[in-house]
């Protein structure tokens, strides 16, 4: 990770079944940065990098203005990741896909982060799979 922390031409990241911990997060915000010109996917899947990681993450994530597919699945993020989404997804206008599939973030997640995706003018796929929908949350019938 730390070789391609000066690389500036990636278009495509994904980073599946990798272990991120702390300083690969820091690693992975360098590569971001980097390229923030050219980066137009970012798949990070099956990666528990949770609420706190996904915080951590959010300073290399704003500055990807030119970022059409973002990929969060099975990232073991909550309810409580979703005010650090809504910021990142603000800094986001090109956004096209989006997908937090396997995560727990529930009825009231879901709920908090309508409004910023409702602001993505060209958001044309979202998946919502197994996001703990499926037992009662928060008064909400189980579906």
């Amino acid at each position: 990770l730390h070789a391609l922390s000066m690389c500036t031409c990636l278009k495509t990241f994904i980073f599946v079944d990798s272990n991120l911990d702390t300083e690969g997060i820091e690693v992975l915000n360098r590569v971001l940065i980097h390229n923030a010109d050219t980066l137009e996917d970012f798949i990070l899947f099956n990666e528990l990098i949770g609420d706190k990681g996904l915080e951590q993450l959010s300073q290399g994530l704003q500055h990807l203005h030119k970022l059409r597919r973002l990929n969060f699945s099975n990232a073991g993020l909550t309810s409580k990741s979703i005010p650090t989404l809504n910021l990142i997804i603000s800094h986001m206008p090109a956004l096209t896909n989006f997908s937090l599939s396997g995560n727990k973030i529930g009825y009231s997640g879901l709920e908090s982060i309508t409004p910023a995706l409702q602001q993505c003018k060209h958001l044309k796929q979202l998946q919502i799979r197994n996001i703990g929908l499926e037992r009662e949350d928060e008064g909400h019938p189980a579906l």
